[in-house]
């Protein structure tokens, strides 16, 4: 019955053996965890002959065993060729490895948390996918491409001209039969030996080399870069599942490899509508959030708010000169359309502000009326000034309109359409009812208060005539009783 030794980083040392007998060993998996995505667990020995020594490995001993067994039949006549020798364990789960050598050796488990290989290849897996779509559309990538294939399946070119060249006889047939194998073989052999190769043989290396290039760039500019669009794809395609296969083979935790995976197939073939669902979700989760978790706004203060309002004011004021002093701006457009051209010159050189004395002074006065008890005062309005703001005038213009049958028939406007009303000459004879009827609404109201203004006007004039009145009687007659 065979011992199985825990095999880990402790050091075994295993004297020389009469037999090829079969040493088993047992490694314990680590922990399941992504912080060892990357991570590789090797088996160091000192042996540096592979000739010297038979490694097996599997997850049961009885495989271990049964493989042993096969390769030792007959004398180890049967044996097979091991093409490839690993010393990678599995990470996570238990492996048992077989050593079957007459040597002294010594073996133990080397631990890598992080191979630096295995995220160099999940890094160009990565971007070799993002980039695949440019790549396949780049001539430098498509020589590079070429030759490193060409150079690769050299071997398999130079057995196919044999087979084409081979006369039909029996010489044919065993190398159809061992074609592949012995191509295989050579391609073992030849990376074996790769350094003493090149070094002992560095002028056929080289034209090897030299020769296999030319030919591959030879080929690759006569058939020229794709410019068929299924062709790109269908490279594209193929780059991309390479990329795929060096992610998932480089990342020892699955679930790490099959997210990144479905990311990048979303990201490729899914990114329109997966950014607007993405926006869609959250701005239902913005409108939730701000349902029930509403932001607490401050209100301002006066002072605050007459502060903000002279800051904001003054800068709009400034922009409104920037832009009249622009190339951008129509000054002839600018000057139909004020009522007031020069005092547009003047607030746009910054010689007076945007409002005059007299209207300001109007609105501290129409703000008192509004503040005050007596609201008599209210109707008395100012509605527009002359250009050296002395004299308030208004201007009332009705248009008359009267409905006949389907349409309207607009009468002729007469020269006193156009009136001017004046606090010294009041006229209310001139707004009679028989015009008030052609007026518009606008300007029918605008009379009402014309007229209410002017009578307002009239009886305060009667109370000052009669305040002085009395006020020269009384004095009269203080001065009759001071005579007496």
């Amino acid at each position: 019955m065979l011992i199985t030794l825990e095999l880990d980083t402790t050091k075994w040392s295993v004297p020389a053996k009469t037999s090829r007998e079969l040493d088993l060993y047992v490694h314990r998996g680590l922990i399941y965890s992504f912080k060892n995505a990357f991570a590789d667990i090797v088996v160091v020995l000192n042996l540096t002959n592979e000739d010297t020594y038979d490694l097996y490995k599997a997850d049961n001993c009885s495989v271990v065993q049964e493989e042993f067994r096969l390769d030792n039949r007959l004398f180890g006549l049967l044996k097979g060729v091991n093409v490839w020798r690993n010393h990678q364990l599995n990470l996570f789960n238990h492996t048992f490895v077989g050593i079957s050598t007459t040597l002294p050796y010594t073996i133990h488990a080397e631990i890598l948390q992080l191979n630096y290989i295995r995220l160099g290849v999940f890094v160009a897996g990565l971007l070799l996918f993002i980039f695949a779509r440019n790549l396949v559309r780049n001539s430098i990538f498509f020589y590079t491409s070429g030759c490193s294939f060409g150079l690769l399946a050299s071997i398999l070119i130079v057995v196919f001209i044999i087979y084409r060249m081979a006369p039909k006889t029996l010489i044919r047939i065993p190398f159809i039969i061992g074609g592949w194998s012995l191509s295989l073989y050579f391609f073992h052999f030849v990376w074996k030996n790769l350094a003493l190769i090149a070094v002992h043989y560095q002028k056929y290396v080289v034209v090897y080399f030299v020769v296999v290039l030319a030919v591959s760039f030879a080929i690759c500019y006569i058939k020229g870069p794709p410019v068929d669009s299924r062709s790109h794809d269908i490279a594209q395609w193929t780059l991309q599942a390479i990329a795929l296969v060096l992610i998932y083979s480089s990342v020892q935790v699955q679930e790490i490899s099959f997210v990144v995976i479905l990311a990048l197939f979303l990201r490729n073939f899914a990114r329109s509508w997966i950014w607007r669902l993405i926006l869609r979700v959250g701005r239902l989760f913005a409108i939730i959030w701000w349902k029930f978790f509403p932001p607490k706004h401050r209100l301002l203060t006066k002072e605050e708010y007459e502060k903000e309002g002279r800051e904001v004011t003054k800068r709009e004021l400034e922009r409104l000169r920037e832009f009249c002093r622009s190339p951008e701006a129509d000054v002839w457009k600018l000057t139909c359309r004020v009522r007031n051209p020069r005092r547009l010159a003047q607030f746009v050189s910054g010689n007076e502000s945007h409002i005059l004395t007299n209207e300001e002074n109007s609105y501290d006065d129409d703000l008192e009326s509004l503040n005050s008890d007596d609201g008599d005062d209210h109707v008395k309005r100012k509605f527009s000034f002359s250009d050296e703001g002395d004299e308030w005038e208004e201007r009332i213009v009705g248009y008359r309109s009267r409905k006949i049958s389907n349409g309207y028939v607009t009468s002729n406007k007469s020269h006193e359409s156009l009136q001017k009303l004046s606090s010294h000459s009041p006229s209310p004879s001139r707004f009679s009812d028989s015009r008030l009827k052609f007026c518009s609404p606008m300007d029918s109201s605008l009379v009402h208060r014309c007229k209410k203004q002017q009578s307002t006007t009239r009886i305060s004039s009667k109370r000052r005539s009669r305040q002085a009145s009395d006020e020269f009687l009384s004095s009269d007659s203080e001065s009759g009783i001071d005579e007496e």
